[in-house]
């Protein structure tokens, strides 16, 4: 048996007031309707197994469930029991009319009696649509590919209330299971419930809405995380194409994972060929086994304050390649301030390692080991973030480096970086833990000229993470004094990792009468102590 999918629309417990509204006529159940929803299906599973009496069966079932904002029918003994039991289905039905109805019928793999009876009660209700279909609010699906194919009829009834449609697939879709192409028209949505649809998820099913056009879809998101050789997935040009037809989509999110089977020449061919403007997106996150999603932040277009979030399960080695994808000369992503993160999925915990205003880009302290200083891939990875940070300069106001256990960053690079920033404000640096830094340089770095003058001649917030070595209250003092003889410095952040509290009360007296605001962070003990 696979396991349950989760419905979005969990209904919580009931407030005091929807308790009231329905207390003077079912007092005898009041008690029973503060309950959440999972609860009382749980009691109306134990009360119809354990063969109570069918008119108050009837009466617990229609009244618990005329009072439910979200009627979730995931056993398949509920449904046998309304499908079946003579007149309770149209009383059912009766009993909620005018409430607002979720429908999320669970078919189980190995459960074939049970996926039986759910398919008798949805042909039954498919004979009452006018009645009932109108009204549903939410609709949330799972089940095998082939019993989709039994139900798809749904969609092509009006439901001028549906706001949120899940299709979940409880087994894996293959080949030989996918619809005709002649069969496509079977799984449009109708017109009016395409205008008043606004979410959509879709897990482990793709349906080929091709000539569906969604006026009020604000959240997209699409899940084929579970993936074996042979099985039949989204394509990128797919994704475009429903991008196209979802003009005010706001949220996208796409877990896109393709077999790692797959030869050169198909992934050549998945890679899209057409670009989608999303005038109104605000997120969109992209989940992938391999660099191929990358591509797809080349075909979208989006607005400068949109947040992107790309995830791929790549080795370390193809980095150049991602950062290729991502900084090219023509590409979209830095020509405004737009929010990137990049992080490896197979890695749990990550640490942000450089933020760059409103561009951020993330990597991991494991990355140290490869990219060292003298490294290739190193050097070609400075060289592209110098490049994309040079076509986003002048809109940066925020950086942030923060570089793995042994990963240091070299002086003129720094001041490569640093200079091609004229409107930085805050600057937090902290490079490895582990690594052997040239402090003096950098201080030193922060007193020069660049090509735009002063380097960091707006800044005005200053972080810095290092160790005793790298900081002595000569040598920051006599940095900050240079410092303020061209510039106003408003707060200077200084945090000092291992630093005794002799040595942090003499900074403090050399720096006070330079600084608005110092604060050092001493780690006694295991504990960080934070001094001002």
């Amino acid at each position: 048996m696979s396991q349950a999918f989760i419905p979005h629309g969990e209904v919580g417990p009931w407030s005091p007031m929807e308790v009231a509204a329905v207390r003077p006529r079912n007092s005898q159940h009041a008690a029973i309707l503060r309950l959440p929803t999972e609860i009382l299906v749980s009691i109306l599973r134990k009360v119809i197994k354990a063969g109570a009496g069918y008119q108050k069966a009837v009466q617990l079932v229609t009244s618990i469930c005329r009072h439910l904002r979200t009627l979730v029918f995931g056993i398949p003994e509920l449904w046998g029991f309304i499908s079946m039991r003579g007149s309770l289905g149209p009383l059912f039905l009766e009993r909620c009319q005018g409430n607002p109805i979720s429908v999320v019928p669970y078919f189980m793999e190995g459960d074939a009696e049970g996926n039986e009876r759910i398919l008798r009660c949805l042909n039954y209700w498919r004979g009452m649509q006018n009645l009932h279909l109108t009204r549903l609010e939410v609709v949330e699906f799972c089940g095998s590919f082939g019993e989709f194919l039994a139900v798809r009829w749904i969609f092509n009834y009006p439901m001028p209330k549906l706001e949120t449609l899940t299709l979940a697939s409880g087994a894996l879709v293959t080949s030989d299971v996918v619809p005709l192409e002649d069969d496509a028209d079977l799984w449009n949505i109708n017109p009016i419930t395409q205008r008043t649809l606004k979410e959509v998820h879709l897990q482990q099913v793709f349906v080929p809405w091709t000539s569906n056009i969604f006026y009020g879809l604000s959240t997209l998101h699409l899940d084929y995380r579970k993936f074996i050789p042979g099985a039949i997935s989204i394509t990128m040009d797919a994704f475009l194409e429903v991008l196209s037809h979802s003009p005010r989509l706001e949220s996208c999110s796409l877990h896109f994972a393709l077999p790692q089977c797959y030869d050169e020449e198909f992934l050549r061919n998945v890679r899209p060929t057409r670009t989608v403007v999303l005038a109104f997106l605000e997120g969109l996150a992209l989940f992938d086994k391999t660099l191929n999603v990358a591509y797809l932040l080349r075909h979208i277009r989006y607005p400068p304050a949109a947040k992107v979030l790309l995830k791929v399960d790549t080795p370390p080695n193809e980095l150049e390649g991602l950062l290729s994808i991502l900084c090219p000369t023509n590409s979209p992503i830095f020509d405004a301030p737009s929010q990137i993160s990049f992080q490896r999925v197979s890695v749990i915990e990550s640490r942000p390692a450089l933020e760059i205003g409103c561009t951020k880009i993330q990597y991991l302290d494991e990355w140290a080991e490869i990219l060292g200083p003298n490294d290739i891939t190193y050097t070609t990875f400075t060289l592209l973030l110098v490049e994309a940070i040079h076509r986003a300069g002048p809109s940066i106001r925020h950086l942030k480096i923060s570089l793995g256990c042994e990963l240091v960053m070299q002086p003129a690079v720094l001041k490569e970086i640093l200079g091609r920033l004229p409107n930085l404000e805050v600057l937090s640096y902290a490079p490895g833990e582990d690594a052997v830094h040239d402090w003096p340089a950098f201080w030193d770095i922060l007193c020069q000229t660049g090509e735009n003058g002063l380097i960091c001649q707006s800044l005005r917030t200053l972080r810095v993470v290092t160790t005793k070595e790298g900081v002595t209250p000569d040598v920051v003092a006599c940095v900050v004094a240079r410092w303020r003889l061209e510039r106003p410095l408003g707060v200077f952040q200084l945090r000092v990792l291992n630093l005794d509290r002799s040595l942090a009360s003499q900074m403090i007296a050399r720096l006070r009468p330079f600084v608005g605001q110092l604060v050092l962070e001493v780690i006694e003990e295991s504990k960080v102590v934070r001094l001002t």
